[in-house]
């Protein structure tokens, strides 16, 4: 009998945490498109065309969460992320649909603008912060609590619903193997449901224009037996979904715009279209979300080798979105390259990110606003160096900025008079794929 041999990753993801991991996929693309990373047990896909392949072969390759161990506590049996064929269509369909480039464009101006106003208000005073630790680790839970329909809460609250999604996605990113992490996922999951149970309940019998009243309707198209722990556990997801990425692509952003020379940076937020070309760059270039992981169905001829059924396939998004078969110069940062709109920031297929165009406006929203608020708004002095953090999601910390002091009411006036959400562009719809 022959023994398959299986090329072999030059470094293990376990080893790239914390760093930048951009060189080491140059490495194992060098030995193959598909590579085994003996380290995460898993084959690692690095082409653009494999990940696409991967991504949208759910009959292939499929989502493990509802097969994690500890998943039936943790996210429900179901909850988007273990829903499969027809169920799972029929609900991130509607979702989809419902965060649409152009049906969201209203909750920028009715939730989002006025929600960071008021955080950069709160700033007024500081004339200097760390972007994450002072404004973006908390605000995309805040919107999203303001899109689910959950009342507003104080910075306490906040503070701990992000710890315990937090929890979640450590649970999720270690694949539910570490046991000290599955607990805590548990526990996390437990105080979660409280926070979201009265108005689960409410919007089962008085909806509203929300997400939870969203999910109660279109989860009985799901399952006639659908009830308050599925909204529960949906719900929950999307406050986890909505959380680390969203913020991660707001400190990317910003990072990039500061490297960029002063003309330019000022060019690109004085003109919503060249801005929103930019934040699609910077999804392709600096990708936010590195990694998807799937199982294997049946055995699968892929890149050269065979994947047998059972294994772990781990697309790896970030190295496909430089993949140079697809994009001249991919390490160049190029808002005006062709293609700009066929990057797998979001993933593809069947599990994209149903809110991608969501995600799109709050790092909007908050980085023009930013700049309004705050026009002189650069690094300080001494400012300390970015590093790359992260493993699954990742970005570039500390982001240290300081401004000349502006009074807080100034400051909501010029976040609130600034033009529309300049995120539905030509073109950023098909970014979804």
């Amino acid at each position: 009998m022959t023994v398959q041999t299986r090329p072999a990753a030059p470094v293990s993801l376990r080893d790239l945490r914390d760093v930048d991991p951009y060189p080491a996929y140059e490495r194992m693309r060098a030995v193959g498109p598909v590579v085994w990373d003996a380290g995460m047990i898993a084959w690692l896909i690095l082409s653009h065309d494999g990940c696409t392949f991967v991504e949208r072969r759910e009959d292939l390759f499929a989502e493990p969460t509802g097969s994690l161990p500890s998943a039936g506590e943790i996210v429900g049996r179901r909850d988007i992320r273990s829903l499969v064929d027809g169920q799972h269509e029929v609900l991130h369909r509607s979702l989809s649909h419902l965060w649409r480039p152009d049906p969201i464009a209203p909750l920028a101006i009715a939730a989002v603008l006025p929600l960071v106003a008021e955080r950069l208000a709160g700033l007024a005073d500081r004339t200097a912060i760390e972007l994450f630790a002072d404004l973006a680790r908390l605000l995309p839970i805040a919107v999203i609590a303001r899109v689910l329909g959950v009342p507003d809460a104080d910075a306490e609250t906040l503070d701990r619903a992000k710890g315990w999604m937090e929890a979640v996605l450590a649970w999720r990113h270690s694949y539910g193997e570490d046991p000290d992490a599955r607990a805590a996922a548990v526990e996390a999951t437990r105080q979660l449901e409280p926070a979201l149970l009265d108005t689960v309940r409410d919007r089962r019998d008085r909806p509203r224009d929300d997400a939870i009243s969203f999910l109660w309707a279109a989860g009985r198209e799901v399952a006639p037996d659908w009830n308050e722990q599925d909204v529960l556990d949906n719900a929950k997801f999307l406050f986890e979904a909505g959380s680390e990425t969203t913020g991660f692509l707001i400190c990317t952003a910003v990072h990039r715009l500061l490297e960029l020379p002063e003309t330019i940076r000022r060019a690109t937020l004085a003109d919503p279209a060249t801005f929103a070309r930019f934040l699609e760059e910077v999804l392709r270039h600096s990708t936010v979300v590195h990694l998807r992981a799937r199982t294997a169905t049946k055995d699968v001829e892929l890149g050269g080798v065979t994947i047998r059924a059972g294994e772990r396939v781990i697309a790896v998004n970030a190295a496909a979105n430089r993949d140079p078969a697809r994009w001249e110069h991919p390490d160049a940062l190029d808002p005006e390259r062709p293609r700009l709109w066929g990057h797998l920031a979001f993933n593809v297929g069947p599990r994209h990110c149903a809110g991608a165009h969501l995600a799109r406006m709050e790092a909007t929203e908050t980085i023009l606003g930013l700049w309004r608020a705050f026009p002189d708004l650069g690094r300080p002095p001494g400012a300390r160096a970015q590093v790359p953090i992260g493993f699954v999601s990742r970005t570039w910390r500390p982001v240290d900025l300081a401004w000349t002091a502006v009074a807080a009411d100034t400051v909501r006036k010029q976040v609130l008079d600034g033009p529309d959400w300049a995120g539905s562009v030509p073109g950023s719809a098909a970014v979804s794929g």
